[in-house]
């Protein structure tokens, strides 16, 4: 959890901080993490995967990664905005040299004092092969985001040809 540096508004709630998921999303509030890189169609009141609940979420590309065979997640922000990067992260999988060879995938969330937020997609990988396919059955990517309660939100992608094409960006 990381403080933003200016008051952020989100589905109505000032916000002071944002919680930063290693699986591609972002948290407002008081919110577990999601323990594993399961996804839900969004929005998903008490969305449960691994018996831990999230709303409130920002789903930049919410998958199964993992930082800890290589790429990096980091953040830098000032007073007019918050730049939460996901660099060259793989995904995961059992087979950890399948994930230290992967190209990883680069996108960041900038949410501005203004309550504007750009999700932007570097490069996405994505499964090429039967093997790959096998490897991220489980990892369906998820972009888009809800409110505190998961009542209201706006799914933007679901599964992997709906991801955004590289070098591109949307303005929530």
């Amino acid at each position: 959890t990381v403080p933003l540096g200016f008051d952020f508004m989100f589905y109505g709630l000032v916000e002071r901080s944002v919680s930063i998921g290693t699986n591609g999303y972002l948290t407002f509030g008081q919110m577990d993490h999601y323990p594993f890189g399961n996804t839900l169609i969004i929005p998903t009141p008490g969305g449960d995967v691994g018996g831990a609940t999230v709303d409130g979420l920002l789903a930049v590309m919410w998958t199964d990664l993992d930082p800890s065979a290589g790429g990096a997640v980091f953040h830098q922000g000032n007073p007019e905005q918050l730049v939460v990067t996901w660099h060259t992260v793989p995904f995961f999988n059992s087979n950890r040299t399948i994930s230290t060879s992967s190209a990883g995938s680069t996108f960041q969330a900038i949410l501005y004092a203004t309550g504007d937020i750009i999700m932007q997609y570097k490069s996405i990988e994505r499964p090429g092969s039967e093997a790959a396919d096998t490897l991220h059955h489980y990892a369906t990517p998820s972009v888009g985001f809800e409110n505190h309660d998961g009542s209201k939100g706006a799914q933007v992608a679901y599964g992997w040809n709906q991801l955004p094409v590289e070098e591109t960006a949307w303005l929530v």
